[in-house]
């Protein structure tokens, strides 16, 4: 669908800011920062549930005095779940560059 007076490009497509209901390029660079943003915030809360288990997991294995505890082994279990999503969020982002 050709916009009324709108411009497009040599295909005759409408650009994306020419399109009802497309937001403005303003709010895609908003979109954009949010996403960043959010990526950015859930990464924090990786790192900083990865560390607060791994206090967690040191604590129970000195009051326990055991490291094959079924407490301190489920917490060890998922301690690695968080520190394998840090991994692969890495090798995300290695791979990106």
């Amino acid at each position: 669908m050709k916009p009324t007076g709108a411009m497009t490009d040599e295909k005759d497509v409408p650009l994306p800011h020419q399109v009802k209901g497309t937001p403005p390029r303003r709010a895609v660079h908003t979109a954009q920062v949010t996403c960043i943003m959010g990526r950015i915030d859930q990464q924090m809360y990786l790192l900083q549930t990865t560390e607060e288990l791994r206090r967690q997991l040191i604590q129970l294995v000195q009051e326990t005095g055991s490291l094959s505890n079924d407490t301190v082994v489920e917490l060890s279990q998922r301690l690695d779940q968080y520190i394998l999503a840090i991994q692969n969020r890495m090798n995300e982002e290695k791979k990106q560059t």
